[in-house]
């Protein structure tokens, strides 16, 4: 019983190894050439500095943090 699982397995990995081959003489079909996009101009906008108030593990520093985020 073992021999015939054996077979089976032995025959079905080399159809599906024969399978993946493909026609060897066809050539492959190029792959799409991507461009590259345009790098982002220098004159986007930087944050604002952290404020020191920002900084400080405070109820008062918890509140400059928040606005500086939301400005």
């Amino acid at each position: 019983m073992r021999r015939v699982i054996g077979a089976g397995v032995l025959v079905g990995a080399v159809f599906a190894t024969a399978a993946c081959g493909g026609d060897p003489s066809s050539s492959p079909s190029p792959s799409p050439s991507v461009s590259p996009s345009p790098s982002p101009s220098s004159t986007a906008p930087t944050p604002p500095p952290l404020p020191d108030a920002a900084r400080k593990d405070t109820k008062a520093g918890a509140v400059a943090f928040v606005r500086h985020y939301v400005e």
